[in-house]
């Protein structure tokens, strides 16, 4: 129920997000790619999710070095929030580097107008690489509602940050990874690709090498080269795994 709760709340703030572009910028919907955004295949890929978290329970309650057992709450917390956050780091980084990977994580990226409801769009099987990232956590054994906790707080970060309703945001441009900063990870131009792989704090692209700033001069072009929408769910989740192995001609470039 509380799943159903959040995921009617996300829906909901794409809809407000999408009125105020509409009504107050009397910018032109893209319903055509929302509606795709909102239906990439969420059913199967909540499913992944499911078995996703139950094997961290699993992980963590039978396999745990427990070596925070006597950590303060409120360090372990904090320990955890950071941890995650390095954890997605390097998950989206390599998603970028290794074909199979960037396969799970181009449907993503394939959407070519920035809005909430790109940042709802995912593959199916996102969840299942996902996992080997975030399963040392449990083993260092990190508690399975912490675990859950921050990563709520995570995925809400990088929610927000796919609305098109924010530009530069101050001095949180130095510790966040902000709207800007992310804009630029989701553009095609020579000056921004495969740059901000942060998921909230920007000190991981800082630290690795991979920041770059959004240029005023330079407007990000979004989506992927040579990509043709695809509007069958089950044909969008499974192409780029096709064209990975040279099954179908017929399969976009991504």
């Amino acid at each position: 129920m509380q799943l159903a709760y959040a995921n009617g709340m996300l829906f909901l703030l794409v809809l407000l997000e999408l009125v105020i572009l509409s009504v107050v910028r009397k910018e032109v919907i893209p319903w055509r790619e929302v509606v795709f955004n909102l239906n990439s295949g969420h059913i199967l890929m909540w499913i992944f999710r499911g078995l996703e978290v139950a094997s961290y329970y699993y992980v963590v309650s039978n396999w745990s070095m427990n070596v925070f057992e006597n950590w303060n709450y409120i360090f372990l917390f904090v320990f955890s929030f950071i941890a995650w956050d390095f954890c997605f780091y390097w998950l989206h980084r390599l998603h970028h580097k290794f074909p199979l990977l960037w396969a799970v994580h181009v449907v993503h990226h394939q959407g070519k107008e920035y809005n909430l409801s790109l940042a709802i769009r995912n593959s199916w099987y996102s969840s299942i690489t996902s996992f080997p990232f975030f399963v040392g956590l449990a083993i260092l054994g990190i508690p399975f509602e912490i675990f859950m906790a921050v990563s709520g707080i995570h995925y809400f970060v990088q929610f927000y940050n796919h609305t098109k309703l924010v530009g530069k945001s101050g001095f949180l441009e130095y510790i966040l990874v902000t709207p800007s900063h992310h804009r630029v990870h989701h553009g095609t131009n020579p000056e921004y690709i495969h740059h901000n792989f942060g998921g909230t704090l920007v000190f991981w692209d800082k630290l690795f090498g991979t920041f770059q700033p959004e240029l005023d001069k330079v407007p990000v072009e979004f989506g992927v080269k040579g990509y043709r929408q695809v509007d069958d769910v089950i044909e969008a989740n499974n192409l780029p795994f096709r064209k990975l192995l040279n099954l179908s001609k017929k399969v976009p470039n991504s």
